[in-house]
């Protein structure tokens, strides 16, 4: 996993006439603009940086748990300097930043692939990988047995006998190649650069689990490739972990939080980040990182707040002419059912909007995926209300071509702020403390 940390070092080296504002004025454009209806104008795709923005392309949909990137850059490609901008030094290092994570996540997926095929019946799933590659089956019948007896062995992996799981997976190794000689070298070279050394650091760990190995694995590689970011951006990541443990206790003494048990590992700060609980670690590398990344796209913290501010109040903030970036427990993952067409006459020439079916929205303790970073480009108040209304947003996950209408969402003013998580805190109770940050513009 070195080299996706050294990746870090190395990239250092359609309009409408509805819309209130014109392509010649430079200025962030509106598709409405009033005291009760906000909603920014986000062309489809983005500005193509190698004609200077004269062309649009695809925006493409967010890779695994980069959510954070393509949110901000929602609201960063609207900007009339987005070009010029994309170019700074410090820009660059924060694609870089997502590029490692990216392929970070991408190997975490593929391990994700193979220890699934060891665990889920993987004689059959023998028979079906070789299906899927078109690898003929095998002819001698020895072999194929002997195959087969193995992989029904590959349980052994994931219990508490290391030996044991050891040397099947030296067994395993040896045979792979000829179980799949047919696969791209792709598949064998991340077997070989991968999930080797994966499973080589699990039998060198004293972790008895593979699933608690692998978990505190990724944690520790992706604080590897903040580490090496802040370090890149000029500050010391010791340094900046510590200052961001001091910044994260001042934000609950703030909030009246001091003795809460989420502040706890924040109020008294071991003298090396390295002595600290592993969790900590990770805590304060991700918003140390996070602060960078602000920075660099010149994001301020709102002073909004999902339970004690008014939708009045945010629709203030969208009229500065910034998407707003919200985290929470967004996008359809968070859904059991798919969203449905959403008609709104006066935007359906700039977007196509979509809003997931009332009462969709999974319960607490069904959710399994993280939260979800979103941008929010509108606001609208219901007409006769003095706190409801409705909000339009961009899901990163959602790819954006040039030449089709912007798939955007809309969901109540009430749920989102529900959905709403702090970046900092995210409270055990599931409550929203005041003083924390809940939206970025």
């Amino acid at each position: 996993m070195a080299k996706v940390t050294e990746d870090i070092k190395v990239a250092a080296d359609t309009t409408s006439k509805d819309l209130t504002a014109s392509k010649e004025s430079g200025e962030v454009q509106f598709v409405q603009n009033s005291d009760t209806f906000v909603l920014l104008h986000v062309p489809p795709g983005k500005p193509n940086r190698k004609d200077n923005g004269k062309t649009r392309v695809v925006q493409k949909q967010q890779k695994w748990g980069t959510c954070w990137y393509y949110a901000l850059k929602v609201g960063a490609i609207i900007r009339p300097d987005y070009i010029e901008r994309q170019k700074a030094t410090d820009r660059k290092w924060v694609s870089a930043y997502r590029k490692a994570m990216t392929k970070l996540f991408m190997s975490l997926d593929y391990i994700e692939q193979e220890l699934a095929f060891l665990h889920n019946n993987p004689a059959q799933n023998l028979i079906d990988s070789r299906k899927k590659h078109g690898i003929p089956p095998t002819k001698s019948v020895e072999t194929a047995t002997k195959e087969v007896e193995m992989l029904k062995k590959a349980s052994t992996i994931f219990g508490a006998d290391k030996k044991q799981a050891k040397e099947f997976f030296d067994e395993y190794v040896a045979s792979r190649d000829s179980l799949f000689q047919k696969v791209s070298p792709t598949v064998r070279e991340n077997f070989k650069a991968i999930f080797i050394p994966f499973m080589q650091e699990y039998f060198m760990s004293p972790c008895p689990h593979i699933t608690a190995f692998r978990n505190a694995y990724f944690n520790i590689e992706q604080m590897n490739i903040q580490s090496a970011f802040i370090q890149q951006c000029g500050l010391d990541p010791e340094k900046a972990c510590q200052q961001a443990g001091r910044d994260l206790f001042h934000q609950f003494v703030t909030a009246g939080l001091k003795e809460s048990k989420e502040a706890m590992p924040f109020k008294h700060l071991a003298v090396h980040t390295s002595q600290m609980e592993p969790q900590v670690q990770f805590k304060l590398h991700k918003y140390a990182a996070s602060k960078l990344v602000e920075k660099a796209y010149n994001l301020k913290p709102l002073a909004w707040h999902p339970e004690t501010s008014t939708l009045d109040d945010f629709i203030k903030e969208l009229k500065n002419g910034r998407a707003i970036r919200v985290g929470g427990f967004y996008g359809h993952a968070h859904y059991n059912k798919p969203p449905n067409p959403f008609k709104k006459p006066e935007i359906a020439p700039i977007y196509d909007v979509f809003g997931f079916p009332p009462g969709s929205h999974l319960k607490q303790e069904e959710i399994l995926e993280s939260e979800h970073a979103i941008s929010v480009i509108g606001a609208e108040k219901k007409p006769g209300t003095t706190n409801e209304g409705w909000i339009y947003y961009i899901d990163p996950n959602i790819e954006s071509a040039p030449n089709q209408k912007r798939k955007i969402f809309v969901m109540s003013y009430k749920q989102f702020c529900l959905q709403c998580t702090a970046e900092e805190c995210w409270m055990n109770d599931g409550s929203k403390p005041k003083h924390f940050t809940y939206a970025f513009s």
